[in-house]
């Protein structure tokens, strides 16, 4: 059976392949493509993208690439549902026909699902779902996001995770801190509802893992400087940079600016946060970091006292680089309790520091071991069951094999729809169709005049909801009953399926 998905990331970079959410939406719709071609993907990109960057966003017959309004504050458009996001998900709006929403807009869920289901649809709701990608629960015990209203702010998040069938979250820790807030304003019987959707997840798969070439260890005296990176990006909030800052100067100012190399590297563009001059700044292509890490990286420095999985974490680890990271829930939970290179304070990071300076092949010993026992297995695990994208993809099949079939066993009555009945004998033998050019075309012959106001998408602006057509029902008759199937992403395309 075929369908459609209509991706909702928000752009977090001024470019799409810098913004790590962008980069796991482009992972997950390759790999679905690799595997089926019967599966059509719409994707929202806002209209500030310049077109070369557009390059990099895979070209395919399935997908379609529709540019509209965006803000750039990330948060601003998280807690923002635009009259054009209206009129792509509304069920009389321009892209009416998908099956199933992925989104990262959490407390938008539920308003979501009431724009994209008519009053005449209530009880067939479950036709479209919403799977959502959680990267930044809008909680107040998250310390790195914005606090706008405490109470309101927990129970609108919360009100998202009820209203998804599928919630996928970046954090193996979070999902303790989302229950506890749920049984402090939800009923046991809606806590367990929440507690069976969220499916912690990891969103890459690095499936190579390394250690340091000795010939690239730090050797007091040698011809490498001692390099300290920060990985990540420049915002001033919630990531501790300051204290990053010093850290780093500390070193350099004892031990000189030729023996210590301060290295940061950033998809960011602006930032509050901006190192000072000694440090240097790169912003550098995918492979050049990769390389960046084997060769000249000897540690990172990383101290946020809140965090999800992270490539610019754990990248830079599964090439070699020991990364020191603040003593914290996230920390522990992703890199376990006896990660050696935990610290507790500001004061311990500049010890570790210290004691890679002095003994690298001493300290680098603790992180060969701690991967061999601990990082390989378990991120191996991980990257297994766990994936993101195997998840969205089994979620796919299931999807496939119990949507339309149900369809087809309760809507038995709709199968004589009227306007069904027009549009196949407008079609004859014709082997494809596009449903609304079809309306259009009977609308004009003087068939189904009734419905001709209502064909153009402005119509939505105009008519009350209650007494406009969900467009969505004719592709769902024709699929189950008639041997339709999705054609491409043109909305209301679809094909005979051959035989």
């Amino acid at each position: 059976m075929s369908l459609r998905i209509l991706l909702d990331p928000v752009l977090t970079a001024q470019e799409p392949s810098r913004c790590s959410t962008y980069i796991q939406y482009v992972t997950l719709m390759t790999r679905v493509l690799e595997n089926r071609r019967d599966v059509f993907f719409y994707w929202p990109v806002p209209d500030w993208v310049a077109e070369a960057d557009m390059a990099w966003l895979p070209k395919h017959p399935n997908v379609a690439y529709l540019r509209i309004p965006q803000h750039k504050d990330r948060t601003k458009e998280y807690v923002t549902l635009r009259p054009e996001m209206d009129r792509l998900l509304a069920f009389n709006g321009s892209h009416w026909d998908f099956d199933v929403l992925i989104t990262v807009r959490t407390g938008l869920v539920p308003l979501m699902k009431l724009v994209m289901t008519s009053p005449k649809q209530r009880t067939m709701a479950w036709c479209k779902e919403v799977w959502l990608t959680e990267e930044m629960p809008l909680m107040t015990w998250k310390p790195t996001v914005a606090v706008m209203h405490p109470g309101v702010q927990d129970l609108w998040t919360l009100s998202g995770y009820l209203g998804a069938e599928r919630v996928y979250i970046a954090a193996y820790h979070e999902k303790d801190k989302i229950l506890q807030s749920a049984r402090q304003w939800l009923a046991p019987s809606r806590v367990r509802e929440i507690d069976a959707k969220i499916h912690p997840m990891v969103p890459s798969q690095l499936v190579k893992f390394q250690l340091k070439d000795p010939k690239f260890f730090f050797v007091p005296g040698g011809e490498q400087p001692f390099c300290v990176a920060y990985v990540g990006r420049l915002g001033a909030s919630g990531s501790n940079l300051d204290k990053v800052y010093r850290a780093m100067t500390n070193q350099w100012i004892i031990r000189g600016g030729n023996r210590v190399r301060l290295l940061v590297l950033t998809v960011s563009t602006g930032g509050t946060a901006r190192p000072p001059d000694h440090i240097e700044l790169q912003r550098a292509p995918r492979e050049e970091f990769w390389r960046i890490s084997r060769e000249e990286m000897h540690c990172m420095l990383c101290l946020y006292p809140d965090a999800q999985f992270s490539l610019s974490i754990t990248e830079p680890m599964t090439f070699g680089v020991p990364v020191i990271l603040l003593r914290k829930k996230w920390s522990e939970t992703l890199f376990g309790k006896d990660y050696p290179f935990l610290v507790d304070s500001e004061m311990e990071a500049y010890g570790m520091l210290k004691a890679l300076y002095e003994d690298y092949a001493g300290m680098y010993e603790r992180f060969r071991k701690w991967q061999q026992e601990f990082f390989v297995p378990v991120f191996t695990r991980r990257f297994n069951e766990d994936l993101l994208y195997t998840m969205v993809q089994a979620d796919i099949e299931r999807y496939d094999r119990e949507t339309l079939p149900k369809f087809a066993e309760v809507s038995e009555g709709r199968r004589e729809n009227e306007v069904v009945t027009a549009i196949l004998k407008h079609v004859g033998t014709r082997q494809e169709l596009v449903i609304l050019e079809e309306l259009k075309a009977l609308a004009k012959a003087g068939v189904l005049r009734n419905l001709q106001a209502k064909l153009e998408v402005s119509d939505r602006d105009r008519r009350g909801l209650v007494w406009a057509t969900g467009w969505n029902d004719y592709r769902l008759i024709l699929k189950a009953y008639y041997g339709w199937e999705d054609a491409s992403p043109v909305v209301g395309h679809l094909r005979r399926v051959l035989s």
